[in-house]
């Protein structure tokens, strides 16, 4: 038995929850790059992820899904305000909170 079994069920639950957003609305899955995503939870995901820096996932120019700690998505829209950032689910893994959001460049 894990020593904090309710850090586990988390992830499990999160990772969950976003392949459920992925199963509803099939898009690239991309995460912040660095340690400033909780992988435990992407365990769960089915399909490729891709972990990359904020400034390229402000860069994007298709649709697509993201998991955010709300500082990052901040970040996003400060570097590109036209962007529409859409929440479609938010989480917990890790003790820190994630936004699941669909990323709809202009155009």
């Amino acid at each position: 038995m894990p020593v904090a079994p309710h850090l586990f069920r988390e992830s499990r639950l999160a990772g969950q929850a976003i392949d459920a957003v992925l199963k509803r609305d099939p898009r690239p899955l991309y995460v912040a790059g660095g340690d400033s995503t909780d992988l435990n939870m992407l365990v769960y995901v089915q399909g490729p992820i891709s972990a990359i820096a904020l400034n390229e996932l402000a860069e994007l120019n298709a649709p697509a899904i993201a998991v955010l700690r709300p500082e990052h998505q901040r970040a996003v829209l400060q570097t590109r305000p036209e962007l529409r950032l859409i929440e479609k689910d938010s989480v917990i893994s890790g003790r820190t909170h994630y936004n699941i959001i669909k990323i709809i460049p202009p155009g």
